[in-house]
């Protein structure tokens, strides 16, 4: 692996509770209780003791409990995977970024226990400098860039950059765990990752980023604007609302049916890419999917829609996603 190994600095903020512990880089505090109608977001709740004293939401995944119930209860924080995400203001756990979400589905569909470490956007390269991870990539200007996910794994001490890369090493690390990355097919995923990422991600950018904005803690939400209007200008005017939008929407919805037409070239109704298993690939769709649902809103006009594209393939695709769509 490409990952350093060096100890983790003193954390800015800490809130302790029973069953967790959340940890926040920034300048944003978060000071109100817990919203306990998780509903709207899980089918399922998990109800945990305790929790209700947290300033924030922070559920075990249902692999784990199922497999160990006192296995959450019972390991030290301090021996559990970190992951490094990215908060929002208005998502009631927080987790709303499509590439972090890779990584946190990857492994709540492992049933690893691990806890988050909230990092706001003018914080990543700092936070990343600290702990040890590489960058991702260089500017045109050959200056490094820092983004999230990170992991580090103190069994190993391994800090860990960029989700594809987590996802394999997860693999290597716990192989008794469900495999993300079938050996033999790594090629695979990554021609898929590419592909992916020019027909669907490309196409929902100008749809997803301006709404992902307006959930941004207010650092966050400064740097974003202004990252991202760098690019292509004011982001109010990347899809307003007619016929613009529209065509955004029907772009995203022709790539996503080309994806149902690939899942589909066996003749046979499986449910995921490879089968009824799920791997790295259907992961990467659902990390799409779950930043539409959260952003726009679980209940909102537009991702019912979406639901409803090439049969209702997405609905049902994001059902199976369900009970891994925890947030530690």
């Amino acid at each position: 692996m490409n990952g350093r190994t060096r100890p983790l600095p003193s954390v800015v903020r800490e809130f302790d509770c029973t069953g967790g512990t959340i940890i926040a880089y920034g300048h944003d505090t978060y000071t109100e209780p817990l919203r306990t109608d998780t509903t709207d977001y899980y089918q399922n709740p998990l109800d945990m003791d305790g929790v209700s004293h947290c300033s924030r939401d922070v559920t075990m995944t249902r692999a784990t409990i199922e497999r160990d119930p006192d296995l959450y209860r019972h390991r030290s924080m301090s021996n559990v995977i970190t992951l490094y995400d990215i908060p929002s203001r208005d998502i009631k756990d927080n987790a709303w970024s499509p590439n972090t979400w890779k990584t946190r589905f990857s492994l709540n569909y492992k049933g690893l226990p691990y806890k988050t470490v909230w990092v706001e956007y003018p914080d990543i390269a700092r936070v990343c400098q600290e702990i040890g991870a590489e960058p991702t990539s260089t500017s045109e200007y050959d200056t490094p860039k820092y983004t999230l996910p990170v992991i580090y794994d103190p069994s190993t001490k391994t800090v860990l950059a960029e989700s594809a890369k987590i996802a394999r090493y997860l693999d290597e690390t716990y192989p008794d765990t469900p495999v993300l990355i079938p050996r033999g097919s790594s090629a695979l995923h990554a021609a898929f990752q590419y592909a992916f990422a020019q027909m669907v991600s490309q196409p929902a950018l100008p749809l997803m980023l301006p709404a992902t904005n307006n959930i941004l803690n207010p650092s966050s939400e400064a740097f974003y604007r202004r990252t991202r209007e760098s690019w292509f200008g004011k982001l109010e005017d990347w899809s307003p609302p007619g016929p613009i939008r529209e065509k955004h929407w029907e772009e995203l919805r022709a790539a996503l049916a080309r994806v149902a037409g690939w899942m589909a070239l066996d003749d046979e109704d499986k449910p995921f890419f490879m089968g009824d298993t799920i791997c790295y690939a259907d992961i990467t769709i659902a990390s799409i999917l779950v930043w539409m649902k959260r952003v726009l809103g679980p209940k909102s006009q537009e991702w019912a829609r979406v639901k409803t594209w090439d049969g209702g393939k997405w609905g049902s695709f994001m059902q199976a996603f369900d009970k891994y769509e925890m947030v530690l």
